[in-house]
């Protein structure tokens, strides 16, 4: 089979069990985000992504797309991976995005790459409170 990413949340926080990522605790799923305050916001979120059959070495990191436009609104730390030797291990790996720009409610996507090449995507809205 193909390497594939299993799971790929935005949250407000993850809490794992020491050294084992793979034992997680969930904070605040965010699939839906409606700011309290006026647009433009920073926002700030956690990325947690669960892998599967991937060796090797990569680049990860995480970036937010604007949906209908495809523009890239913001882009985290690249991490440099080592994957497991074994290509049928499972690797858990949290990103921290901070003070992302949100200008325009609508449709975004999380996405996941390694150099430039997206593994995987999260669609999330932006809506007004109401």
């Amino acid at each position: 089979m193909e390497p594939q990413v299993i799971h790929l949340i935005m949250c407000d926080g993850v809490r794992a069990a020491r050294n084992n990522l793979l034992r997680a605790h969930i904070d605040g799923l965010q699939l839906v985000l409606r700011p309290r305050q006026e647009l433009p916001v920073e926002h700030d979120a956690t990325l947690y992504a669960v892998l599967w059959g991937f060796v090797g070495r990569g680049i990860l990191w995480v970036r937010v797309v604007e949906d209908w436009t495809g523009r890239l609104i913001a882009g985290g730390r690249r991490h440099p991976v080592v994957f497991p030797r074994r290509p049928g291990e499972l690797v858990a790996l949290r990103f921290n995005l901070r003070k992302c720009p949100l200008k325009r409610f609508g449709q975004y996507r999380i996405e996941l790459v390694n150099g430039e090449q997206v593994l995987a995507y999260q669609p999330f809205w932006v809506e007004p409170k109401g």
